[in-house]
Formats: structure tokens, sequence, C-alpha cells
């Protein structure tokens, strides 16, 4: 009996055996080793992915130191004219007075600037700030109390201002003079306590406005960066802003009615109503969001280095599944035989081309960084290939078809537009050309691997 079950266990043995070694000697399992190593790829693939951030967010904490030395983002806000006078309010049998707060708006603003970009380097890293000189005119009314329900004997005429506020005031580069009615006043640091403006700048209006209409302009220098801004603060606002900067990109709430966009910069012109916004001329205690209305210009580069780099390594488990069924088709077509570490080592290859491609793309230009960097993969694993399939065509028809995915990879991350259209075109192509090639494989035999 002991017999028995010792050849029954020997026999089940060989069963096995036989098994284990069909199946590692077979197709499936090659697909099962190659989807394995995929898998394993992706946490690289991740890492390289991280790796990207971190070094943008370096990036744009270098943007943010030079900002706080030049000037951030700015928006040119106002003038607007606030005027205290006395409430009164009853509280039983008192009579409880307080100081509030009147605003106008101008009638007309009218604003010419041209901004001058510059490139200063912080460590490894470009930072685009700019200057802009802006000329700003306007008019604006004498204030007409009855409208908002004020007796005119209740104005603090002493304590009247006319306000205006940057974003950074850090970024003012001269002292602004203002013409008001032929007479010059300088601006002064500080704004009378308003839920208008928290800082900015002021002259005193204390005196009785003896006119319907008031005219003023001032010219502003002021730093900045990324961004310019203006507000709509006029019944009538228009707003007329060159530079030499020729990717200039439009933002806020309203759209620019003329833009001349070419290689040597760019023209925008903003013809903005009162009836285009949602606050009024002119107002007491409401509290309104008037950044809400804000238009301008950034000064946009088309797709930085990080975001060519992240777009080009989201692309990487593409590259390595249709580099991989290159290799799986050619030694199914062939004799010689690809080993599961050698599809690790050709992986491991793809996955390194994108730390090449970032470091490299810190110090010269994105283009000949990918090129250098997609040169140096194709020939390793053209070379590779070549001793792999002991076959010079193979290895070269290896590194052909890698060298096509890369510049296909690079078309997709510069044209932005069209990015998606050309992507599923070439997906489309080389999935008609994968079918073409893999047509005559015969995926049920049953062949006996001896690896190399």
């Amino acid at each position: 009996m002991n017999n028995y079950f010792e050849i029954q266990s020997t026999f089940n043995n060989l069963i096995m055996d036989h098994i284990n070694k069909n199946f590692t000697k077979s197709v499936t399992f090659k697909l099962m080793s190659i989807g394995i190593i995929i898998l394993v790829l992706l946490y690289p693939k991740f890492r390289i992915q991280n790796l990207i951030s971190e070094r943008e967010s370096s990036r744009i904490l270098a943007e943010n130191d030079v900002s706080n030395m030049w000037g951030g983002e700015q928006i040119l806000e106002g003038p607007v004219m606030i005027i205290p006078y006395w409430n009164y309010e009853n509280r039983g049998s008192d009579i409880i007075r307080r100081k509030r707060q009147a605003k106008f708006l101008p009638e007309k603003l009218k604003i010419d600037g041209e901004i001058f970009p510059e490139k200063l380097d912080r460590s490894i890293y470009e930072v685009i700030v700019y200057t802009s000189d802006l000329d700003v005119k306007g008019t604006l009314k004498k204030p007409d109390f009855d409208k908002l329900g004020i007796s005119e004997k209740e104005v603090i005429w002493e304590e009247a201002q006319l306000q205006i506020s940057v974003s950074d005031i850090r970024g003012i580069r001269e002292n602004i003079v203002i013409s008001w009615n032929d007479r010059n006043i300088e601006f002064e640091p500080g704004v009378m306590g308003s839920d208008v403006f928290q800082k900015g700048l002021s002259i005193p209006l204390n005196f009785t406005f003896d006119q319907d209409l008031y005219e003023f302009s001032f010219n502003m220098k002021l730093n900045g960066s990324k961004n310019l801004s203006f507000l709509p603060l006029a019944n009538e606002t228009k707003v007329k802003i060159k530079s030499n900067w020729n990717s200039p990109s439009f933002t806020g709430e309203y759209v620019p009615h003329n833009r001349e966009i070419s290689d040597s910069g760019f023209l925008a012109e903003w013809g903005v109503l009162s009836l285009n916004r949602t606050f009024p001329q002119q107002w007491k205690e409401t509290k309104y969001s008037l950044r809400d209305a804000a238009f301008g210009v950034s000064l946009y580069q088309p797709v930085n280095l990080y975001q060519k780099s992240t777009r080009s390594a989201k692309y990487a488990i593409l590259i390595i599944f249709l580099t991989f069924l290159t290799f799986f088709i050619i030694e199914n077509l062939g004799k010689h035989l690809v080993h599961p570490i050698q599809y690790g080592m050709i992986g491991l290859g793809l996955i390194i081309f994108y730390t090449l491609l970032l470091s490299l793309s810190e110090y010269i230009a994105f283009h000949w960084a990918y090129l250098i960097a997609a040169a140096m993969i194709v020939l390793t694993i053209g070379g590779y290939s070549t001793a792999i399939f002991n076959s010079v065509n193979r290895g070269f028809l290896v590194g052909v078809f890698t060298a096509f995915l890369y510049l296909f990879i690079f078309i997709i991350i510069q044209s932005e537009d069209y990015s998606m259209l050309i992507g599923s075109f070439g997906l489309y192509l080389t999935l008609a050309v994968a079918m073409f090639f893999s047509r005559k494989i015969n995926w049920y035999k049953n062949k006996k691997l001896t690896f190399e």
C-alpha cells in the first residue's frame, strides 16, 4: 500500500513538473510576465512625476521670491472719491451721530499703457517680470448727494479723499503726481479706512466743489509679474495696452474688443460701460466686491518645461507598452526570444528617459533636451536589441520604432490645440501597424522557449 502511494505521488509530481515547464514556456506566461513588468514600472513612473512636481514647486518658490522683491501680480484700482458725512440714527430717545462714507466713481476713465517684460534669473530658474508705464486720465462729476439721500450740510469736506490702489504697492517705482483741474498734487501713502481699499495712495479734496466736471490725469510706473489687471471704475472705461510680449493671455471678466497679436508683440483695447458691471456709480453703505470685475492681460508662457515634462511622463506607460509589443511581435516572428529580465531592462531604460529630460531641460531649451534624451535612449535600446536578436536589421527596426514613438509624443506635447486630434490618429495608426505585423502569429502554438 505504501508503495502505491509513493508511486502515485511520484506520478503527480511528474505531471505538475511537466505542466509547469510547459506553462513557463508558453505565450500566456510571457504575456503575464510582460504585464507584471509594466505594473512594476508604474512605481518609478509615479516617482518621476512626483519629482517633476517637486522641481516645479521649487520654481514657484523662486518666482515668489523674485515677486516679493520686484512686485507681484498687479491690479490697478481707482481712482475713487471717498467723502465722509455725518449720519444720524434714532435710538429710543437718543440720537446717535455716526461718521459714514459716500463713494463716487469717475464719469470717464482712459488708461493707455505699455508693458516691458524682463527675464530675471533665480538660481537655475528664469522668472518673467515686467515694468509698466501707465497714463491714466478721466473726469469726475460733482458729487450728487441728493441721490444718496445725504444733506450737503452734513458732508465733512475737509476729510474728502481721492484714492487709488494697486495690489502690491512695493511695485510703484516713482512718485505719482495727479493733475486735478490744472492743480498738481502728489499722492501720499495711506488711505482713509473704508470698505473700498485697505491700502493705497490718496490726495485730500478739502475744498468746495464749484464745478460740475473735474478732469484728472497721472502717470504711474509699476513693477509687477505675470499679470496686470484693471477695474472698470467709470461710467465708461477704456483701456489700451501694448507690449513686445508675443504670447499674451487675456484674463478677467471682459475680453478686449480689439486685439492684434504678432511675433513682435500685442496690442489690446477694452471698452467697459457701467451697465456691464454689478456695482453702481455711487453708493453709501453697501459693500461691493470690485475686484470681481477685474480684467487684463497675463504674460503667458506656452507650456513651461515642467508642464511639458509632466505631459510627456503621462505617456510613459504607452511608450513602454508599445515598445514591449514590438519586441513581442519580433520574437514571435523570429527565432530569438527575449527573457522577461531583458524586458525589464528595456522598460527601465524607457523610464530613465524622463529623468534625463527633466535634468537637461532645466539648463537648455526643452526641444534640445528632448532630442538629446531621446537620442541617448534610442541608441541604447537599438544597440541592446541588436545584441538580443543577433540582428542589426532588427535592432535598427526597434530603434526606428522607438524614435518614432518619441517623435509622436513630442508633437503631441508641442501642439497644445491639436494634441487630442494628433494623439487619437497616432494611436489608431500604431494599432493598425501592430495588427498588420501580428496577423500571422499563431497565438495557440505550444512553443518551447529557450531564453538566451
